[in-house]
């Protein structure tokens, strides 16, 4: 396929790098015919009407060492701004439709918060249901009964269109003086979850299974506290710290399911000294780590290398499993058919230290 709205990039420009830096596993989009064959993943980076967002980005980026296994990036360049970010949104939902039918994995850096529903419309030609995963200090919905045509309240729309897809959304880190009640009850009544940033922050690897569990996701650099990222609109003084950040890309990075990963919110024109830019790189770095050590793993599909503990629900007169992997130490549940929940849900170890204690465990097998 050819994508000739592109602005390519001479990869002069990026210099020739060392023998381990990230560059050196970095192919440049050239304007023809691409197949994704040899490719594992790629990034694409939006313009706006006042930058190109992508300079120092990619400066920091290609020269950091890389440590992870061999692979290869494909830079597909930028998505110039067009009169009009409807332009953007179209030329974006094409190139995240072609990676996604190709089951390679997408990085997108853009400042255009609204340019997320560009991601989740790639999905849309799967024709399969998408779990949304959504890192951003507000919920932004406007009222309950109208859409606005505007940057903030893109939400509303990603919920409204049709036909929809949507089959699970999740908002991590949403800081409760920033939101409306009556929009939490929506999502409640939705059957969507939210959780709290001081839910997530005491251990930042509670947030592990929510992004394993997803498909796309989206990261919002406001969610970023001030002093971290100070290169961004409506900054907040609390928030995540830039090393939670890279923790959370590089869990998504480590997720099997996780195609699309969107970072929104980053002004060029603000970062006076490079921190919020070199805060992306390093965010970008960590996913594309995370993602050369994923291990495809699903008890759904196969009991062996897991631990099995058995425990006994009382109340309900039901045996809950709990499936640890031995090679990850991720947790899984199974509850039992009657109560119509599937096996396969992602669960926390802090949950798993909380349910299961030594006097319950009816039975502790290894599976395989």
């Amino acid at each position: 396929m050819i994508f000739p709205f592109l602005k390519t990039i001479n990869p002069e420009n990026n210099g020739r790098g060392l023998i381990d830096h990230l560059l050196q596993h970095v192919r440049f989009y050239d304007g023809d015919v691409l197949f994704l064959d040899d490719i594992d993943l790629g990034i694409v980076f939006v313009d706006d009407e006042n930058s190109s967002n992508t300079e120092l980005i990619r400066t920091e980026l290609y020269q950091y060492y890389f440590h992870g296994k061999k692979m290869s990036l494909i830079d597909m360049g930028n998505i110039p701004f067009e009169n009009a970010v409807e332009f953007s949104m179209e030329n974006l939902t094409l190139i995240s439709d072609y990676f996604i039918k190709s089951n390679k994995p997408l990085i997108i850096v853009s400042s255009k918060k609204r340019l997320a529903l560009a991601q989740y419309k790639g999905y849309e030609e799967r024709g399969e249901m998408a779990t949304v995963i959504n890192i951003d200090e507000r919920i932004e919905m406007d009222n309950l009964h109208s859409i606005k045509d505007s940057e903030a309240f893109y939400l509303k729309e990603l919920f409204e269109i049709e036909p929809n897809y949507l089959q699970k959304y999740i908002h991590l880190g949403y800081q409760s003086y920033f939101v409306q009640p009556k929009v939490l009850k929506a999502l409640h009544t939705m059957n969507f979850e939210a959780v709290r940033l001081g839910e997530l922050r005491p251990s930042i690897r509670n947030i592990e299974p929510y992004i394993r569990d997803g498909d796309i996701l989206f990261f919002n650099m406001n969610s970023i506290k001030m002093a971290d990222a100070p290169a961004c609109l409506n900054q907040t003084p609390n928030g995540f710290t830039s090393e939670e950040a890279c923790q959370i890309a590089r869990f998504a990075g480590l997720s099997d399911h996780i195609m699309t990963y969107g970072v929104y919110g980053y002004e060029e024109e603000l970062d006076h000294n490079g921190q919020t830019g070199a805060l992306i790189a390093q965010m970008i770095w960590y996913f594309i780590e995370g993602y050369s050590n994923r291990i495809v793993e699903n008890v759904i599909d196969s009991e062996d290398g897991f631990l099995k503990f058995i425990v006994q629900n009382e109340e309900f007169d039901t045996e809950i499993s709990f499936w640890k992997s031995k090679k990850t130490d991720r947790w899984w549940m199974e509850i039992s058919e009657d109560l119509r929940i599937n096996l396969g849900i992602c669960i926390s170890s802090h949950v798993i230290i909380g349910i299961i204690n030594l006097r319950s465990i009816m039975n502790c097998q290894i599976v395989g």
